[in-house]
């Protein structure tokens, strides 16, 4: 969990500053294997303090970008963990998922360009109940119609119609198919790379 890395960091490095005064106080002027003990703590003191601030820097843009794009600070790092398998990263995921939102808008206002991009690939924009389905879950539903071609040249194709040139960069991630996507994306939350909503709000209070 981002929270608990970043407060772990901090205690650590609270820590070990308190053990760097003792040692001090032990130390006096005594011989250079013990300075070298010190400067060791020193040392340990700033690469937590870096972890600390290298983490909420993280979250910090998961909560930004995930803003900027309609989802959730979950979602956007479990995709990316995700996308980065296939060679991508967190820019492509959030300019993709940019563009099917306004692809979604735009079959919805009635554009047929969009409308029949969504229905050559079998994609339904909307659930069962009418709603319009969010850029995330047409992002995972298109991943069965992109496993489902056999033709590179057909996948790329369809990865530029319906989400841009970003949208090619995660061609490697989408044949994979939704179930291996979602299975990457709990592998991810079990290794604690991911950020809840309130972790990345932490983050980038912090």
């Amino acid at each position: 969990m981002a929270d608990q890395k970043i407060s772990l960091a901090v205690n650590l490095k609270d820590k070990a500053s308190k053990g760097l005064e003792g040692l001090k106080g032990k130390l006096g002027g005594l011989a250079t294997g013990a300075n070298l003990a010190a400067v060791a703590v020193l040392a340990l003191i700033a690469g937590l303090t870096k972890l600390a601030f290298a983490v909420a820097k993280v979250g910090d843009d998961f909560a930004k970008t995930a803003t900027q794009v309609g989802t959730t600070a979950t979602a956007l790092s479990e995709l990316t963990f995700a996308a980065q398998i296939g060679g991508a990263g967190m820019s492509e995921v959030a300019t993709t998922l940019r563009v099917v939102s306004k692809r979604v808008n735009d079959a919805n206002n009635g554009l047929m360009t969009s409308v029949r991009s969504f229905k050559q690939a079998g994609i339904e924009v909307r659930k069962t109940n009418g709603t319009l389905k969010t850029a995330e879950e047409l992002l995972m539903d298109s991943a069965d119609a992109f496993k489902a071609l056999k033709d590179p040249v057909e996948r790329t194709a369809l990865a530029q119609e319906l989400f841009g040139r970003s949208g090619t960069k995660l061609v490697p991630l989408l044949v994979m198919g939704s179930e291996k996507i979602r299975e990457l994306r709990e592998e991810a939350e079990i290794l604690g790379l991911t950020f809840t909503q309130l972790e990345a709000e932490q983050a980038e209070a912090f």
